[in-house]
């Protein structure tokens, strides 16, 4: 009978070890799946100069050209990923503002000071 509560509290002891360690394991996993990963630059074959109707900007990972979203286009979301917008745009973003949300460019709205409506807002 001693054996037996003697083996019950070392399962029971080495049972939360385990969980936790689970628990952080999973955690880990989570984490680095959300991450960006780029391959080094120098290993990245770009595909020839794009022809755009606005500007060119660099990728998400700054090593390729491509063409700067234009009026009405999608931009934004994770990491970028939807695009940039050209100069004199800003990506829009509708409702809850998050970091990687998708937006639209549109025309960025100044006051006399020069100070775009987006600006504006964050400093009232």
């Amino acid at each position: 009978m001693i054996l037996t509560r003697e083996r019950r509290g070392m399962t029971q002891e080495k049972k939360p070890k385990w969980l936790l360690i689970c628990q952080l394991l999973i955690i880990l996993l989570v984490k680095d799946s959300l991450a960006l990963t780029c391959m080094p630059c120098h290993e990245v074959q770009c595909p020839p100069d794009p022809t755009c109707p606005g500007g060119k900007v660099w990728g998400v990972c700054g090593c390729c050209l491509e063409c700067a979203k234009v009026k009405n286009e999608k931009c934004g979301g994770l990491y970028g990923f939807s695009g940039t917008c050209d100069q004199g745009l800003e990506c829009v973003h509708r409702g809850w503002d998050m970091f990687d949300s998708e937006g639209v460019c549109q025309e960025k709205a100044t006051d006399d000071n020069g100070m775009s409506e987006k600006h504006r807002n964050r400093e009232n």
